[in-house]
């Protein structure tokens, strides 16, 4: 869509690389997109935003409704520096925005918004923006998918069942075990046991009857936190919780009925499967999670004893209520939790929680005693042998904390705590005596790790490791009009204040990365084309897509990067909104 001004002054326009390749796997589906992105504005604006918005399993751009908040929402602008609507629909997963130039952010003064991204099929997600400089500004919100059985899901293991019967009066006819297969990218399985002779009542206290279907899903503590609904993972004041698992429950009858109590028909248990010891003392549910990550595992044998909350989260309603705790217990490599409704060795009061129309997610969670809440405001310098940005990703890994993050790695050396590498903020809960594991992983090279103790505080430096076949590229990406025509609407050289690049190569590469502002350097604006020049690291022989969006229009061009150092890359103008007319 293009808007057409008559206006002396300047016209804005911002132009925002991206590159990425299809992908088939998940590291490579997490390519959401790289991309080139046009936005013109009537004032040149020094903080442009860019924002991608994809799904955490699959990578793919997605249709999404935003909603900007938070102190710095009413400082936003469109493109065309206006006042940015509190809600946007977002069609290809793509957006550009603005900061009104009156804000200068910095270190002592942040600027911060938050916005919150919701689409049909997964949960609503929110993410905090944090700018400490004046320059270009980019967020990503990765949507969770609505739970899928039959998804496989990076750090999840998940089951369904079927042979549960209960009878006209909602008694279960037998005793039944149900454990999610092993799955080797998880570090967590589950086991649901249901007790004969148990009810399972629905919110409304009717009996569940006839075959009962059973879903259950185990989340680690490392990538599969990350799948969990936010509001699983945040505390009832907002802060993030250290999660260690946790596991999806849901059943339901033939008439669609969810259980959300357990009772008991009094007629006794039949045995017929195993049970587990919740069961066996009167209990009418009990599930329990295996955890073998090394951080958790470390953990808990340097405390020695752990009692963890659990914790209830209703996605129907977004209720998330500590309903009980559990003590944690070490069987050789493995970290054991459970949940047990009824009996002598109940541990939950399952009328705690919220809604159960669409399952419920029961997590471990640290307790508070182990630890403190604090910002990760540990200091990382990252030194880059290339001169270019370079793309990859940083994940921090620790127990009951995963955080990771695709991103552009700045030329030479540069020095940000661990929120800035990340790109969040608030408080995360730092286990005592915990060793946190921080890796960087640079496109093509290898990863390198260092070990922390406390991610809070201290300094370290990493120095990336390049692969050998990459080349710093001279990227020239341009729209031009055909010969004859001009663009329907003003641009020149004072028009082009700020440049982004994201950029992708499948199928080992990151999402999209961005380049930092020293890494682009602005070329020509003409009114029959726009040039931009950045100085970028990719892999000859690889294949990549760009991809020109202004609003919701796009262009996309698939390209091989060259062998020589030179790399020019041609968009079409009117796809992206940018018409030429005689």
């Amino acid at each position: 869509m293009t808007r057409r001004f008559s206006f002396p002054a300047p016209l804005f326009a911002a132009l925002l690389i991206a590159l990425f390749a299809t992908a088939c796997d998940f590291q490579a589906a997490e390519d959401a997109f790289d991309e080139f992105q046009i936005v013109i504005g009537l004032d040149p604006i020094d903080s442009p935003v860019a924002g991608v918005v994809y799904n955490l399993n699959s990578g793919q751009p997605i249709r999404a409704t935003l909603t900007f908040g938070g102190a710095g929402a009413s400082s936003l602008i469109d493109a065309y520096s206006d006042p940015l609507p509190t809600e946007m629909d977002v069609e290809g997963g793509a957006l550009t925005f603005g900061v009104s130039n009156a804000i200068k952010p910095s270190a002592s003064s942040p600027f911060t918004f938050t916005v919150t991204a919701e689409a049909p099929g997964y949960y609503s997600q929110t993410r905090t923006v944090t700018a400490t400089e004046v320059g270009g500004i980019d967020f990503e919100v990765p949507m969770v998918p609505e739970v899928d059985p039959n998804a496989r899901i990076a750090g999840t293991s998940s089951a369904q069942d079927s042979r549960v019967q209960a009878n006209e009066n909602g008694s279960v006819q037998q005793t039944i075990s149900i454990q999610t297969q092993v799955n080797p990218e998880a570090q967590a399985t589950a086991t649901a046991t249901v007790s004969a002779g148990s009810v399972a009542l629905s919110s409304t206290g009717q009996p569940l009857t006839g075959q009962l279907q059973t879903q259950v899903r185990a989340y680690d503590p490392g990538q599969g936190s990350t799948s969990l609904p936010q509001g699983a993972t945040m505390n009832g004041a907002g802060s993030n919780q250290a999660v260690l698992g946790g596991i999806f429950f849901l059943m339901t009858d033939a008439s669609g009925q969810v259980a959300a109590t357990f009772g008991s028909s009094g007629s006794g248990k039949n045995g017929f499967a195993k049970s587990g010891a919740c069961e066996q003392a009167g209990g009418f549910i009990e599930l329990t999670i295996s955890i073998t990550d090394p951080a958790v595992l470390s953990a808990v044998q340097t405390l020695g004893s752990v009692t963890a909350e659990i914790w209830g989260y209703t996605p129907a309603d977004g209720a998330n209520n500590q309903l009980g705790s559990t003590p944690l217990t070490v069987n050789g490599a493995v970290v054991e939790g459970t949940v047990c409704a009824g009996g002598s060795l109940a541990n939950v009061d399952l009328n705690n929680l919220g809604d159960v129309a669409q399952g419920a997610f029961f997590t471990l969670v640290m307790p508070p005693s182990v630890g403190s809440t604090a910002s990760l405001d540990f200091s990382l310098t990252i030194v880059n042998p290339s001169t270019a940005s370079f793309p990859g990703s940083i994940t921090v890994q620790g127990p009951g904390m995963y955080a990771n993050r695709s991103l552009s790695f700045p030329g030479s050396t540069k020095t940000r705590t661990l929120a800035d590498w990340l790109g969040v903020s608030g408080d995360y809960f730092i286990v005592n005596g915990g060793s946190y594991s921080v890796t960087v992983q640079p496109d093509g090279g290898s990863p390198e790790t260092t070990s922390i103790s406390d991610p809070s505080s201290g300094s370290t430096t990493i120095n990336l490791s390049a692969a050998a076949a990459t080349i710093t590229y001279a990227v020239e990406a341009s729209f031009t009009c055909p010969v004859g025509t001009t663009f329907d609407v003003a641009v020149d050289d004072t028009s082009l204040d700020g440049v982004s690049v994201f950029y992708r190569r499948l199928p080992s590469g990151s999402p999209k990365v961005i380049p930092n502002d020293e890494n682009v350097v602005k070329d020509t604006d003409q009114s029959t084309y726009i040039r931009v020049q950045a100085q970028l690291t990719g892999i000859p022989g690889s294949q990549y897509e760009f991809t020109g969006v202004l609003d919701n229009s796009q262009a996309v061009v698939q390209t091989t990067a060259p062998a020589q150092a030179n790399w020019s890359i041609t968009l079409d103008s009117d796809d992206v909104g940018i018409n030429c007319g005689n």
